[in-house]
């Protein structure tokens, strides 16, 4: 079985993504352990923030894994389009009217599925960064 650099870099980026969402609950799950809140109410705060920004880093890390399965999926459908258009475009035995009307449908499909994917893309990184953000945060509070 050939994998492609494509596959390999998915699947690198899948273990990063499973291993960040791990560290998250880990270093969550080792600062609420070995709390101990004393007489400084400054510090007290801050860990009570860093846990507070664990949380909402590892809420959005499990949000945008929930989301690539979709992204992926729709990806596929549009990458599956693109291979059909191109064997009309080689296609000799079919009626021309026939394939020129299946060409359009597939372009018109194809465009509006990209520009429903494109804010969800954009979603994905926004995200990325709030979760990459929150979780420096938080080890910086704890």
């Amino acid at each position: 079985m050939a994998t492609t650099n494509r596959e390999i870099s998915i699947r690198i980026q899948e273990k990063f993504e499973f291993y960040l969402i791990a560290l998250v609950f880990t270093v969550l799950a080792l600062s609420i352990q070995t709390a101990e809140f004393r007489h400084y109410i400054v510090a007290d705060i801050a860990e009570l923030l860093g846990w507070g920004s664990l949380v909402i880093s590892g809420i959005i890390s499990l949000r945008r894994m929930e989301m690539f399965p979709v992204l992926y999926r729709n990806r596929a459908i549009i990458q599956e389009w693109r291979h059909e258009m191109a064997e009309l475009m080689n296609s000799t035995s079919f009626d021309q009217t026939d394939i020129a009307s299946r060409f359009e449908n597939l372009e018109k499909s194809i465009e509006k599925a990209e520009t429903k994917l494109a804010p969800e893309e954009d979603k994905l990184r926004s995200r990325y960064v709030l979760h990459k953000r929150s979780f420096f945060a938080g080890v910086i509070l704890v």
